[in-house]
């Protein structure tokens, strides 16, 4: 990934998330980590976005980290949620394109994916297809309406 589309990529996490964080609502929770990874997982990039509790921070992208070589590891799933075990702490919030693993923590989990999903399509890496297709997965109720919002800004 070339430096000006790590900068785009993350230009966009900021705004998804914090239109994400607007239509949350009243939530203590105002940010997280983004993770892209190759589609081996091997990283290249974990950036803080928003505001994190410095107690929340090493578990947030540990979660992040985690979500996406996981991922990786699924050749065939195109969403963490398709391995998801809440009893081993292995949550949803990542998704593969073509290229990228994209992976958040920091925000409910559902919203995790919506943002990675926004993100993704935003930079280029997922069409509207696969977009509602891997939102489908999960059945993720937020992300047309994340993704409508973060378009009304563009």
């Amino acid at each position: 990934m070339k430096r000006t589309r790590i900068v785009d990529t993350i230009a966009c996490a900021f705004d998804a998330i914090e239109i994400a964080c607007d239509l949350i609502g009243k939530s203590n929770r105002k940010g997280g980590y983004l993770c892209v990874t190759d589609n081996l997982g091997q990283l290249i990039t974990l950036t803080q976005i928003g505001q994190v509790p410095d107690k929340k921070k090493p578990k947030y992208a540990q979660f992040a980290q985690e979500k996406a070589v996981r991922l990786s590891k699924h050749s065939q799933h195109v969403s963490s949620w398709q391995s998801r075990n809440p009893r081993e702490d292995m949550w949803g919030g990542a998704i593969r394109s073509s290229q990228f693993i994209f992976s958040f923590s920091g925000l409910p989990e559902e919203w995790d994916e919506a943002c990675t999903l926004v993100i993704a399509h935003d930079v280029g890496e997922l069409d509207n297809i696969e977009f509602n297709a891997i939102a489908r997965i999960s059945q993720n109720q937020f992300a047309a309406s994340l993704k409508k919002s973060v378009a009304e800004i563009d």
